[in-house]
């Protein structure tokens, strides 16, 4: 083997571990995110068109809101416990605790109730 072809063998090597280096320190740097997604629907299994999706995380950090328009939503979130809250005009709330694993995504269907306290009697 010339010394030409050892230094570029030797080169490609340190190139191909220093890559493999700054890849695997950029993955621990930011950890995968799951997603979390679902439709909100009624009783009827209807999709609700508006409706509104609150995503809180017990331990304070920053929460997220989803403003429904077809009856379903998507985002995605880093891992952690969540307490999802659903909420559409004429109906009752629902709240779900979910669990989000970084790298899979997790299905929250919620059937929403039609609001018994909507009669409109004072």
């Amino acid at each position: 083997m010339s010394r030409t072809s050892l230094a570029f063998l030797i080169a490609t090597i340190a190139i191909s571990s220093l890559t493999a280096h700054v890849a695997s320190l950029q993955a621990q740097a930011k950890p995968l995110e799951g997603k979390l997604a679902g439709q909100v629907s009624d009783a009827a299994n209807a999709p609700i068109a508006k409706a509104f999706v609150l995503v809180h995380q017990p331990e304070g950090k920053k929460d997220f809101i989803v403003k429904v328009s077809n009856g379903r939503f998507e985002l995605s979130l880093p891992p952690g416990l969540y307490d999802v809250f659903v909420s559409a005009s004429g109906f009752s709330p629902s709240c779900k605790r979910i669990k989000i694993s970084a790298g899979r995504s997790a299905v929250f269907n919620p059937l929403l109730q039609a609001d018994s306290g909507s009669s409109g009697a004072n």
